[in-house]
């Protein structure tokens, strides 16, 4: 019987297309490869689709056979944002993985969309929208963040959240927000309006990688400049920024380093030449 490996990284997300971009794939190699180094085994890294349609659907299938290959499965959703639809379909499929193997250890983490490391990546994509318009310094222009609103309304509010540390953390004169997939404030009306004032505007893209719901913010995006005849910059994905890997990074271990405490507990001495192995094998 070939020896599992020690740890296994799927990346969920929402949207078709994700695992096999370019920038996408940089990330899960890099992720895999800096796992590896940390706990000295081969760690496998890989982006999985999830149908918000048919949630887990796919990804059952995927987590069962990780779970036959490696010690521990560990699940990190590869978004800026995760509904109550992506956390019901990552513990549904984490129930049904286990029920099919007695022997799965599988874990999964949520998203902190405000999280330091995705605000200042997301901050330094609106610097250099900024400086797309040629201004620099602080209250010179405004910021509308693009989101997408779907879901329910936690999801939102981390949004309106996002947008107010985004707008103090780069300076910006004042900022709005506009949904993609929610009609309160919906994003091409609250970004016409916004535009129109008499300071220059930068939109900020609450997504980490190119999707379907990016590229409906980027063409409304490009038709409302046209519209008023004044650009309108919008920040480019953040995937490959190194404050996101170094999120994605912080959290695997985070959930590594819990996972050997809680399993591999070291042997306790009682005298020279004595110990006891505390190892929990539940």
């Amino acid at each position: 019987m070939s020896r599992k490996d020690q740890l296994r990284i799927l990346l969920p997300h929402t949207s078709l297309g994700i695992g096999r971009q370019p920038m996408a794939l940089r990330a899960a190699e890099a992720l895999a490869a800096e796992c590896s180094e940390a706990i000295g085994s081969e760690v496998k890294a890989e982006f999985v689709h999830l149908d918000p349609l048919c949630p887990g659907a796919g990804l059952e299938e995927t987590l069962l056979g990780a779970s036959g290959e490696a010690e521990a499965v560990f699940m990190l959703p590869a978004e800026m944002h995760i509904d109550l639809f992506v956390k019901r379909a990552l513990a549904d499929a984490a129930v049904w993985a286990r029920k099919k193997n007695h022997d799965a250890r599988i874990f999964y983490d949520g998203v902190e969309p405000c999280h330091p490391l995705l605000l200042a990546s997301l901050a330094d994509a609106g610097r250099r929208a900024a400086m797309d318009l040629g201004v620099t310094g602080p209250g010179q222009f405004r910021l509308l963040l693009a989101a997408s609103g779907d879901g329910d309304p936690e999801v939102r509010a981390e949004s309106y959240k996002l947008m107010r540390l985004l707008w103090e953390e780069i300076g910006a004169a004042t900022g709005e927000i506009g949904f993609v997939r929610h009609g309160n404030p919906m994003l091409a009306p609250a970004l016409k309006r916004f535009a129109a004032g008499p300071l220059p505007t930068i939109v900020a893209a609450q997504y980490l990688w190119p999707c379907e719901h990016r590229d409906f913010a980027e063409t409304m995006v490009g038709d409302i400049s046209g519209e008023l005849g004044r650009p309108i910059p919008l920040t480019v994905p953040i995937g490959d920024h190194p404050n996101v890997g170094a999120w994605f990074r912080q959290r695997a271990m985070g959930m590594w380093w819990d996972y050997r405490l809680k399993t591999q507990r070291p042997a306790i001495k009682l005298s020279e030449g004595l110990s006891i192995n505390t190892k929990n094998t539940a």
